[in-house]
Formats: structure tokens, C-alpha cells, sequence
């Protein structure tokens, strides 16, 4: 039987870049955790950070629960940190990882100190230590979220704790460290979060914003913004109305606010398709229209580059596998080649480094039953979501020696024709001079082909 390849045929300007590939970073196995990964991130230096559930012991049950760092050479971790697998009677989490722009590390979870109390974690390049000092935050339940704002050097948190006696009582809210003391962003029930808080942003201007499981006087979920003055909620009250909960938020360089996380464009949460939501300084819009990402799960992670490109990840599946999905301001796409990071489980988050590579982690395993944080390298796009007719039109389809491309308006732009595997390495290049060229596939593996010009593509078949 002959073998059938797959493999991407691409039509594009002579500076375009393409679909490549996701890997292991490190390499097979070369992280080896004993458990899922909660949080990544990436510091100034581009060094990547890990956290979650796996620990430094035989199991995910024993030892501690670990941080791990990749320095571009070796996988190691940060020892140190007390934070049990199993305390008081359940078993901890490390839930969110985070850097400043000096290089330190902040960690977050249901882990505590020598006073039992709950607190953030700082690695500073050689020891953690507790921020602040012992017992200077004391929230009374666990981080959720760290946010370290650039501009300031003020790092922020959000999560499960309020300012009353117990997580019973009182309000959620964000706490804020000024390198000096902890406080409550907006003074007592400046936020008054009815729920717990799930994550943390900030744009160009400074303004911080918040979003989780609390809503507003109407049962609607909402992104609060601090203005430096107080809280409001962003676009007025039910400007996004989001019908279920928030777990990610973030800015691009224009100043734009994105959410996503359980809630759908359907009357109900279980209606309709998870989505991106922007806001652009007037109205709650979903990228792309009604449906263009149409994801059919949870959106757990959603992060933006300096491009303004917006990449999401989480529960959804495009093909039979959990993607990383890529907004570019035009279409929806699978980052990557189709199929290339093929996570057989969630994505629990993403996050880019200085070079513009993109990461991702969560649930998913490789080909040894292990989870892995997957590197995707800058420079390169992905694979559209949903079809579109303004494409090139190919012909015979199937095809078997040649293939006939007719362009679908004129263009006096030399730009090559490239066909592209798998592994998005190019296996066929020709320059294009005309609105038809003749393609010669003769020595192409039989198989299935996506031809795309811009941001389009089709599928035929090489016989």
C-alpha cells in the first residue's frame, strides 16, 4: 500500500512565513512531570517556568509540588519551596507562575507557611521567600492568579481569599504589594466581588483589570477595570453580560481587553459556542463574528503578542484534538500545521517569551504518557478554522501529475508557489507570474493537499 502523506500546499507573497510545527521542549521526556500543569510563563531572559500538580517526589501525591525551569538548555527545579502535595487534608496545587521585569518568579496556590496561613511565593534567582514577609498578606484561602505589572513593578493577586474573617465572609477582592506592604485594591469593598477571581491584566495606560466567577447586580458575569480611582465594571453594567465564568483576560498593544473562559454566545452557557470577547474602548464584540472560532469547550488560557495577535487555548477540539488557536486580525486559525500539536487533553495555559515564541501546557501528554510544555517557534501562522470561498480556484481535483491554479482576481505581485509537509519544510517552490500556473506534483506522495493563498485555504487530492 502506498503511503499517504500529508501536506500543505501554500500560495503567498515572497515574504510570507507559514505553518511549522509544535515540540517538546526540551525534547522527549526531557521535563518528565508526574502530573498536569497548571501555569507557564516566561522571563525577561526567555527562561520558561512550570507549576501545576506534579511534585518532586516518586508520584504527584508525595514530595512537594514543584516549580520547573527551562533555560534553554536543561530542564531543572527550583528547590526550596515547602509547598506538601497533600496539606491539611487535600491535596495542593501550585495554580499560577509569574514573572517581573526583573527576572523574579511569584508563585501562587492552596499551599501555606509555618503559620498556616496562605501567601505568595518569590524565587529571586536563589531562594524563595515569602512576599512581604511572614504573614504580611495572610489571605484567608488560596491564590488563583498573579499578575506583576510592568509598569509599576507592583505585583497583584486574585483568588479564592475575601477581606472577611473567613472565605465565607466578607468580599473578594485583588490584593496589591507596593514592594513595601500589601493592600486591597480600592480600599475595603472597593471591588466587592461577590465570587472568586480567576485572573489578572493590565493595559498600556496602567488601568488593571480583573475577572472570575463574580458578577454583577444582575447574575451577569464581567471584566472590572480599576481607572487608578475606582472600580468599575468595563462597558457598563451587562456590556458583556457573559451568561457563565471568566477564567482568562488580557490586552494587546492597541489597548483592546480580551475574555474568555465557559461562557457561550447562547441564551445559556450550554447554548451556543464558547468565544473570544473584545473590547475596543466602545462596545463587547466576539472576534472574529458570530461563531468564527466556534470552540466547543472551555477557553482556559488566552494571551496576545506584539503583533496583536491573539492565541486561546483550553478544553476545545478542531479535528479530533485539542489546538492552539491564533486570531490575526483577519480569520481564526490552528496554530501550526493541522494536527501538528495534536493535544489529547486540555490546555490549561499559554504564554510567549522575549523572542516571540508561543508555549503551551496543560494536561496533555506525549507519546510516554507524560505531560510536556510544547514550544511553537515566532514567525509563522497557522491553518484556517473555517472555510471561506475567496480562494484560488484548482483543478482536476483529484489531480495526478499536474495541477492547474486559477487565481481569483489579478495581481501584478511576483510571489512563489510553495508546497509545504507536514513539518512545514518546503518540498516544492516556483515562482508565479500569471493569474493560471501549472504545477508539476508528479513527484509528490500521494495524498491529501491544502492549497491556500493569504489567509485561504482548499483541499484536493494527489493520486
Amino acid at each position: 500500500m502506498k503511503k499517504i502523506g500529508v501536506l500543505i500546499l501554500s500560495l503567498a507573497l515572497s515574504s510570507g512565513v507559514f505553518a511549522q510545527t509544535w515540540s517538546e521542549l526540551g525534547g522527549l521526556n526531557a521535563l518528565s512531570p508526574n502530573s498536569y500543569i497548571r501555569s507557564i510563563c516566561s522571563d525577561p531572559a526567555g527562561n520558561i517556568y512550570a507549576a501545576g500538580y506534579f511534585t518532586n517526589g516518586f508520584n504527584a501525591i508525595s514530595g512537594d509540588r514543584a516549580v520547573a525551569k527551562w533555560n534553554g538548555s536543561v530542564w531543572s527545579l527550583l528547590t526550596g519551596l515547602s509547598s506538601p502535595a497533600y496539606l491539611n487534608g487535600v491535596f495542593t496545587e501550585l495554580s499560577c507562575v509569574s514573572s517581573d521585569a526583573s527576572g523574579n518568579i511569584y508563585v501562587g496556590g492552596n499551599f501555606t507557611n509555618s503559620s498556616g496561613n496562605y501567601y505568595v511565593a518569590k524565587w529571586n534567582g536563589s531562594a524563595w521567600s515569602e512576599l512581604g514577609g511572614l504573614n504580611s498578606f495572610n489571605p484567608n484561602s488560596s491564590v488563583k492568579c498573579i499578575f506583576c505589572d510592568p509598569l509599576t513593578g507592583y505585583i497583584y493577586a486574585g483568588g479564592y481569599f475575601t477581606n472577611g474573617a473567613s472565605p465565607t465572609t466578607g468580599k473578594f477582592y485583588v490584593a496589591k504589594y507596593d514592594g513595601a506592604s500589601w493592600s486591597e485594591l480600592g480600599g475595603t469593598n472597593g471591588l466587592s466581588a461577590n465570587n472568586n477571581i480567576n485572573c489578572l491584566c493590565n493595559d498600556a495606560a496602567g488601568n488593571i483589570y480583573a475577572a472570575g466567577y463574580f458578577t454583577n447586580s444582575n447574575g451577569k458575569f464581567f471584566v472590572a477595570k480599576w481607572n487608578g480611582t475606582a472600580w468599575d465594571e468595563l462597558g457598563g453594567l451587562n456590556g458583556l453580560a457573559a451568561n457563565n465564568e471568566i477564567f482568562s483576560i488580557c490586552s494587546d498593544p492597541a489597548g483592546n481587553i480580551y475574555a474568555a473562559g465557559k461562557f457561550s454566545n447562547g441564551i445559556y452557557s450550554s447554548d451556543g459556542y464558547e468565544y473570544v470577547a473584545k473590547w475596543d474602548g466602545t462596545s463587547w464584540t466576539e472576534v472574529g463574528g458570530l461563531n468564527a472560532l466556534a470552540a466547543n469547550d472551555y477557553i482556559e488560557s488566552i494571551i496576545s503578542d506584539s503583533k496583536g495577535n491573539i492565541y486561546a487555548s483550553g478544553s476545545f477540539f478542531k479535528g479530533g484534538h485539542g489546538i492552539v488557536a491564533i486570531w490575526n486580525d483577519t480569520t481564526w486559525s490552528e496554530l501550526g500545521a493541522p494536527g501538528s500539536l495534536a493535544a489529547n487533553s486540555s490546555t490549561h495555559s499559554l504564554c510567549k517569551d522575549v523572542a516571540g515564541n508561543i508555549f503551551a501546557a496543560g494536561a496533555f501528554t506525549n507519546s510516554s504518557g507524560l505531560n510536556y510544555v510544547a514550544k511553537y517557534s515566532s514567525g509563522v501562522y497557522g491553518t484556517n478554522l473555517v472555510e471561506n470561498n475567496n480562494i484560488p480556484e484548482i483543478f482536476p481535483n483529484p489531480a495526478n501529475d499536474q495541477l492547474q491554479i486559477e487565481l481569483p482576481y489579478h495581481s501584478n505581485l511576483v510571489s512563489f508557489i510553495r508546497i509545504y509537509n507536514g513539518n512545514g519544510k518546503i518540498v516544492l517552490q516556483q515562482k508565479r507570474f500569471s493569474e493560471r500556473e501549472t504545477i508539476d506534483i508528479s513527484n509528490l506522495v500521494p495524498g491529501v493537499y491544502f492549497l491556500t493563498f493569504g489567509a485561504f485555504r482548499q483541499k484536493f487530492i494527489k493520486r
